[in-house]
């Protein structure tokens, strides 16, 4: 903790999400958003292509992920998420508490579920890579299984993606409860990048260690140029 000279040199607001961490969040929920759509209401031999379009955006966002899990900014370390994973027996206690005890990044629970999600993600994304509809649409490695092993991950693939909408309804019913219930807005942070400092604050928190917008672009560059490589593997 760094003490400050007095209650007036405490800022309001404190940075918890960078910029890359918020672009991720936001682009993979409107690649899932439309994955989901064209899978499921406008299923078309045309919509399918926009289907595969957000497949290869969302690859493309997880190897990121990957990437800035380990090099990015502190709060999206895999080693934290699992740090404060590992409190969720010692923080249930004070679930129902009106009023959270103030954190600078996800809580025990959160963090569990941001892996979980993670997850999920994976596994629609890469069982996608080997479906095929027997139609018109095939996953970019297909061709690499047999029929039946692709029939059985496409199986998957469907099945991976139910687990993943039942996540996203737990994630959206979190955000809400800590936001009516314990008085704790999780949403407007992943928007602005900043969370507010609760007015009794008379000592600044440890600022987040956060990782350069340059690094994050070098990550990028590197995930949309595997999932190119991927796209358009020979013998599609």
């Amino acid at each position: 903790m760094i003490s400050m000279p007095n209650h007036a040199d405490v800022p309001s607001r404190i940075k918890i999400w960078d910029v890359p961490t918020r672009l991720f969040h936001w682009t993979l929920l409107i690649a899932c958003t439309i994955a989901w759509l064209t899978a499921t209401r406008f299923n078309t031999i045309s919509t399918m292509r926009w289907h595969l379009l957000a497949g290869y955006v969302t690859l493309a966002l997880l190897l990121f992920r990957l990437l800035w899990g380990i090099w990015g900014s502190r709060n999206n370390h895999f080693v934290y998420l699992w740090q404060e994973a590992a409190n969720i027996p010692g923080y249930l206690p004070t679930l129902f508490q009106r009023h959270s005890h103030y954190r600078i990044g996800h809580n025990p629970l959160g963090s569990l579920a941001v892996m979980l999600l993670l997850l999920a993600v994976a596994s629609v994304t890469v069982t996608g890579l080997f479906t095929n509809d027997a139609v018109s649409t095939a996953g970019p490695w297909a061709h690499w299984v047999s029929d039946a092993s692709s029939e059985t991950l496409s199986a998957w693939h469907a099945e991976s993606f139910d687990i993943l909408a039942a996540l996203v309804v737990l994630h959206v019913g979190a955000i809400l409860f800590y936001r009516f219930f314990k008085y704790d807005d999780l949403l407007s942070p992943m928007i602005t990048g900043d969370k507010p400092l609760p007015p009794e604050t008379k000592t600044m928190p440890e600022r987040v260690q956060m990782a350069s917008n340059l690094r994050a672009l070098i990550f990028l560059l590197l995930a949309a140029s595997v999932t190119t490589l991927i796209a358009f593997t020979p013998g599609q």
